[in-house]
């Protein structure tokens, strides 16, 4: 860090999210990414996966629903959990590349996580089906699924930390432990995803954005609660 000239805490988050890219999906990662077949293949899997978890699908499953042959299957992916490994991937990327394109570096931090979450949100109102998949895999899979789902979330750290430090030097934003509050305000993000999930999705993850944000900004408690009237006050 010091030879390059850069924050230390910065250059591990870096090391940690390249580390983290590399842990699932390598073999797959080598092959085409276009072919029709390979898309047909992954959009079968995902329905399969969602419908009855990865334990209970199997890959004739998965090619039937796909239409083609079990080997077509197996030519593009080396095994069933390799299908899965690279469904996550391909799906994290393209939140990465979602993100990268919509947050401005000029925003400032309220605007820029604000952005984040309305891009958050509506990824996954599109992709409920991997949401479900997520949270069911979570036994099994649950360590390299939030390698690459928080180490992509974590690619947007570093500029991030940068502003805040800069919002809370002029006063802005109370001084606070960082990666306490990151990955407290995930769980509550998380946990409100849940609730959605719950309702089979019967209401758009995007109603759910103002709450989150007075929350998250503001709290949810009157620091001066109102006064009680002669009538309201038991005393």
């Amino acid at each position: 860090a010091n030879s390059w000239g850069v924050d230390q805490t910065d250059l591990s988050e870096l090391l940690l999210t390249r580390q983290f890219s590399k842990q699932i999906g390598d073999r797959d990662a080598a092959r085409p990414k276009t072919s029709r077949t390979r898309e047909k293949v992954l959009a079968a899997a995902l329905e399969v996966f969602s419908a009855k978890g990865f334990h209970g699908t199997t890959v004739d499953e998965i090619a039937e629903r796909a239409g083609l042959g079990k080997g077509t299957v197996y030519r593009h992916f080396h095994s069933k959990k390799g299908l899965f490994s690279e469904l996550i991937r391909l799906k994290v990327t393209e939140l990465e590349s979602t993100v990268r394109g919509a947050i401005d570096p000029r925003a400032d931090v309220l605007e820029i996580i604000e952005t984040y979450l309305r891009i958050y949100f509506a990824f996954f109102d599109r992709n409920r089906d991997l949401y479900k998949v997520l949270i069911q895999e979570q036994s099994d899979f649950g360590a390299e699924v939030k390698a690459l789902y928080i180490g992509n979330i974590l690619k947007r750290v570093p500029l991030l930390k940068r502003k805040i430090f800069l919002a809370a030097r002029k006063g802005h934003l109370k001084q606070m432990d960082f990666h306490t509050v990151f990955y407290g305000v995930m769980g509550f993000i998380d946990g409100v995803m849940q609730k959605w999930l719950a309702s089979e999705g019967e209401y758009s993850l995007a109603d759910e954005i103002p709450t989150i944000i007075e929350t998250i900004f503001y709290g949810f408690v009157n620091r001066q609660p109102p006064t009680l009237s002669a009538e309201q006050n038991p005393v």
